[in-house]
């Protein structure tokens, strides 16, 4: 027997182990009318084994879904049973046509032709099940015309029973035929289905790779890029040189917010992306980004406002970073998109929690194209002479996030001039509640006095850093030159495992790919060792151009004990130095503290 007719026995089974309560109650109604035709020995014999022969189907059932190695040991044992239940099944049929009575010779016609029928939609496809199942029946049902020519001795009649057993026996063969081919087309149908859903999920798994890769790729040069422009930028330069700096910073900022935007794109899509849910300032957060938008704006002659609800909460329960991402993005478009006139940011109260929206006095967008608005990668003005870039993604990652918080984004044409956006955030909000506290502007790293000696000069942090990249030590390096720190560079894993070992140090940058060990496999050495002597806990982060969810999540579980992603942000690294040296202060006092 093949796989296929293998996999056909196993759907039969399976579907019939789904189908054992209505099979039971038809075998018991049945049962009931056959009790006065037969009488009561005959119906409860008839019902005893019917409820046996279920029972040791549902045992081949659980046997033959338990181990797949089992199956091909099983095949010919579940032929066997297929056979031997319809052959007691037939000769229960054929008890009562041999009884030579009216009632029992139509009592196993009934029987006969049911069987039949049941088979015939209880088939699997595969033509030896067909033949197990079927075989009995139809041997019975074409000599029921002996029988019924021994009791009225009339040849016509048999004659006649014959033809309609045949007639019985060609309709059931033909259902047959045409069960297992509707059938085969649906295996297709299924197996096509299956194979296409493989397909999908394997390109969307080497897209993921494809995008993981080239950001961890785009990621290191790019941190160098900004590193180095941030260190010519803060530079003594003359007036030139600074200008050409930050232009050069400025695209380098352009170039990583469009990498995270991809990069967020991709996780949504993957089902990857998770959002964070916690208190936050509503009001905080828009005139934050309404001042970081009113110098451009200004540099147009626009009016940037913010006008918010008397009655609206102060704090909401949301992800704060995501309802910026969307509103840095609405407001950075009408900045774009707007050469004269104003800007209005507003918030209010909603039915559904909190509605935001941005207005603009630009030009608008055409009605035909108002269906293009919230597409991915396209781009409204798609000719060569078009006055604004983009890559398209800024509205379609709105509408991404606004549908994972289950809010609604629309936009609508001003009848004078310009765009409306309204979003609808379904987020609860806190009254009465003491507002979150901001987290005060990270500082560098400074040397504190030892409380064991009051009188001691500071110490500096002493830091160890695994890094590979000859350029992104360069750049850590000018990160870390304002601050009052002592870092050690060492270029793998292996070497970061060996410095630990030969001192204390107050911190430990991580990068994960690396050459000889990589990073994780680094932290978990240094976690295990730690274990192991009793050494106190040294904090670990990690540094590097990884940063999807899942890898974040895969650091975490190694032992490390914060993320920062590549290309570095100054005030991001502080941050994250600032919370693991602080939260090791109490515990180890003698350590050099971080002071904001």
């Amino acid at each position: 027997m093949t796989p296929i007719e293998r996999r056909w026995i196993g759907e039969a089974l399976r579907r019939r182990a789904e189908q054992w309560r209505t099979r039971i109650g038809f075998g018991l109604l049945i049962a009931l009318v056959f009790w006065p035709m037969t009488g009561p020995l005959f119906a409860l014999a008839w019902t005893g084994t019917y409820l046996l022969i279920q029972a040791a189907e549902r045992f081949l059932t659980a046997l033959w879904s338990a181990s797949p190695r089992l199956r091909r040991r099983l095949t010919l044992p579940a032929l066997a049973f297929v056979l031997g239940s319809n052959l007691v099944f037939a000769s229960f049929a054929l008890r009562q046509a041999m009884t030579l009575d009216t009632l029992g010779l139509v009592c196993a016609a009934v029987l006969a032709s049911g069987a039949l029928i049941n088979g015939a939609m209880a088939t699997s496809g595969s033509r030896a099940v067909t033949l197990a199942a079927l075989t009995p029946h139809l041997g019975l049902l074409l000599s029921l015309p002996v029988f019924l020519y021994l009791r009225y001795d009339s040849p016509l009649a048999a004659v006649q029973l014959l033809v309609a057993g045949m007639l019985l026996a060609a309709a059931t063969v033909a259902a047959v035929r045409g069960l297992s081919r509707t059938m085969a087309r649906q295996r297709a149908a299924e197996a096509a289905a299956v194979a296409a859903r493989r397909q999908a999920e394997a390109a969307s798994r080497a897209k993921s790779a494809f995008i993981a890769n080239m950001s961890h790729e785009i990621r290191t040069p790019l941190n160098g890029v900004l590193g180095l422009a941030r260190a010519l930028a803060g530079a003594n330069l003359p007036p030139r040189e600074r200008e050409q700096s930050l232009l050069l910073l400025e695209s380098g900022e352009a170039l990583r917010v469009l990498l995270n935007d991809m990069l967020d794109l991709s996780k949504i899509e993957a089902g990857h992306f998770v959002l964070d849910r916690r208190p936050f300032v509503l009001h905080d957060l828009l005139d934050s980004l309404v001042r970081l938008f009113e110098p451009a704006a200004a540099a147009k002659g626009l009016e940037l406002r913010l006008t918010a609800a008397p009655d609206l909460a102060e704090v909401y329960v949301g992800d704060e970073t995501r309802v910026r991402q969307i509103m840095a993005n609405l407001i950075s478009n009408a900045v774009k998109f707007t050469d004269h006139g104003r800007i209005l940011v507003e918030a209010c109260a909603d039915p559904q929690g909190l509605r935001l929206a941005v207005s603009d006095t630009g030009p608008g967008v055409a009605a035909d194209q108002m269906a293009l608005l919230f597409q991915k990668f396209v781009q409204l003005d798609e000719s060569p002479t078009r006055r604004h870039g983009g890559a398209g993604l800024g509205l379609s990652l709105c509408a991404d996030l606004v549908a994972l918080m289950k809010g609604d984004i629309r936009a609508e044409r001003l009848p004078d001039a310009g765009m409306r956006f309204d979003v609808v955030l379904p987020l609860p909000e806190r009254r009465n509640t003491p507002r979150p506290q901001r987290e005060a502007e990270p500082a560098l790293p400074a040397a504190a006095v030892s409380e064991a000696s009051p009188g001691a000069p500071p110490a500096a942090l002493q830091i160890l850093a695994a890094e590979d990249h000859p350029i992104n030590r360069k750049v850590l390096e000018l990160l870390l030159e304002p601050a009052d720190v002592e870092c050690h560079f060492v270029e793998n894993g292996q070497e970061a495992v060996e410095a630990w070992r030969q001192r204390d140090w107050d911190l430990i940058l991580m990068d994960i790919q690396m050459p000889v060990m990589d990073g994780i496999a680094a932290t978990r050495a240094i976690r295990a060792e730690e274990a192991f002597l009793g050494r106190k806990r040294t904090p670990i982060l990690a540094l590097t151009a990884n940063a999807l969810q899942h890898q974040q999540e895969e650091y975490a579980a190694a032992g490390m004990d914060d993320f920062i992603g590549k290309p570095v942000q100054p005030e991001t690294l502080y941050a994250a130095i600032e919370r693991a040296v602080h939260a090791v202060e109490d515990a180890a006092p003698e350590r050099p503290a971080f002071h904001a």
